[in-house]
């Protein structure tokens, strides 16, 4: 368990008797099935890319790609991708829904030090047709409709007539979920 409101795993309790845990080297890699492109990440994760390494990877750099609404780019902060979110979805002839950040269980708190840090938005702009990635697990049923990761589309906004978002739902393989 954590002490307070610390977010680092590595401040756990549990890592102030280091051999109080038995530790595990994962090594089969599930996402990747091409070995050579598998070694090359490998070498980049440890620091230690060949320069074929890199020209590999240049050779891959399209910087005539077209991005649009459907794309999804990885950036290094939270400001870089709200920016892109937010130049999409403006470009977007669609309705724009805006709704405030809010937490519905105990650690309401922590989750508020977050926006504070801006780690997590105060509020967010959605539209209907748009992609999203869920960064989180399904908790809220007894089968999990979704995890960390899942790609889906807005399939539909409801609103109150002043235009509050009241539910969100998400197709996620062929499924409409409430979220």
């Amino acid at each position: 368990y954590f002490q307070g409101y610390q977010l680092m795993f590595y401040k756990a309790n549990v890592f102030k008797n280091p051999n109080s845990f038995s530790v595990y080297e994962l090594t089969k890699v599930w996402r990747q099935k091409e070995s050579s492109f598998l070694e090359l990440l490998n070498r980049i994760r440890d620091e230690k890319p060949t320069k074929e390494d890199i020209l590999l990877i240049n050779q891959n750099y399209n910087k005539h790609l077209t991005i649009d609404a459907d794309s999804i780019t990885l950036t290094t902060t939270n400001r870089a991708a709200d920016h892109i979110n937010k130049e999409t979805l403006l470009s977007l002839e669609r309705t724009i829904y805006t709704s405030k950040t809010t937490f519905q269980d105990e650690e309401d708190e922590r989750r508020f030090k977050l926006i504070e840090k801006e780690k997590i938005p105060e509020e967010i702009s959605l539209s209907e047709d748009i992609p999203v990635i869920f960064y989180r697990n399904d908790t809220n049923n007894t089968e999990m409709q979704y995890s960390n990761g899942t790609l889906g589309r807005i399939s539909k906004i409801n609103t109150d007539g002043s235009g509050e978002i009241l539910s969100i739902f998400v197709t996620v393989d062929d499924r409409e979920i409430e979220v």
